[in-house]
């Protein structure tokens, strides 16, 4: 009897549809997230949109396997759009876990779709952080910055990265960004600890030893230099709105 389904050309017409706009859906999902399109990403809630046709009439066992193929798209996208290899790897896995403890439909396609969400906005992080006006170097050194942030981070070690010299790096970033190498990752590991005072219950301190700051008391000082609040202070702000 399956064989004859299989011998009909109106069914495997029908199933070789149902390929293609799969196809074309994970295409244009993934041409979102290389180009950080966050306006695009956030249009996908409708139920006709192209991220719910890929589960609409499948087992939840059958969007398991399309949850996974989903966030290894966005994997290869992230890096396709400029993203670190270690900082999308990092994002498949966190939300790989995150699918293991979904039980239903609901769950699931939330979880997918916040990683879809993130993906597009770091990549979009990114894109607005690298400007055409600036120098390939300058833009690889960024995107390294960013990919290894929190670790500590050194000029000489991006340096290496990008074939220059320590001391023509510096001059390069100097003179093309406005700031210097160590004040722009401390602009960076400042816009993470809004970020982290925003959307997670972390403490102080453990914000100051994740993202590398010297002491809690320093990370005070630069926060309140940079935002004109203290950590306390934006964390107070952010809940009263």
């Amino acid at each position: 009897m399956d064989n004859e389904i299989r011998k009909n050309p109106t069914f495997e017409y029908e199933e070789s549809s149902i390929y293609i706009a799969n196809y074309n859906a994970e295409a244009q999902l993934g041409r979102i997230i290389v180009n950080g399109l966050i306006q695009d990403m956030q249009d996908m809630v409708s139920v006709d949109s192209p991220f719910y046709t890929l589960f609409k009439g499948k087992t939840y066992h059958q969007s398991i396997q399309v949850a996974n193929s989903l966030l290894t798209m966005a994997k290869f996208a992230g890096i396709q759009g400029g993203l670190g290899i270690e900082s999308a790897y990092t994002l498949y896995e966190s939300y790989l876990e995150k699918t293991d403890d979904c039980h239903s439909m609901t769950d699931l396609t939330s979880t997918v779709y916040s990683a879809l969400i993130e993906y597009t906005s770091e990549v979009d992080r990114l894109h607005s952080m690298t400007r055409k006006q600036y120098s390939a170097p300058i833009n690889r050194a960024i995107a390294i910055i960013m990919d290894k942030m929190p670790e500590k981070i050194t000029l000489e070690d991006v340096a290496v990265e990008v074939h220059l010299t320590p001391k023509y790096l510096s001059a390069l970033f100097i003179k093309e960004t406005g700031e210097s190498f160590c004040n722009y990752v401390r602009d960076i590991r400042i816009q993470n600890a809004k970020k982290l005072l925003e959307t997670s219950d972390m403490s102080l301190l453990e914000i100051t030893n994740l993202l590398n700051f010297s002491s809690q008391s320093y990370f005070n000082h630069i926060f309140k230099q940079k935002t004109g609040m203290t950590p306390k202070e934006f964390k107070n702000s952010q809940q009263t709105q």
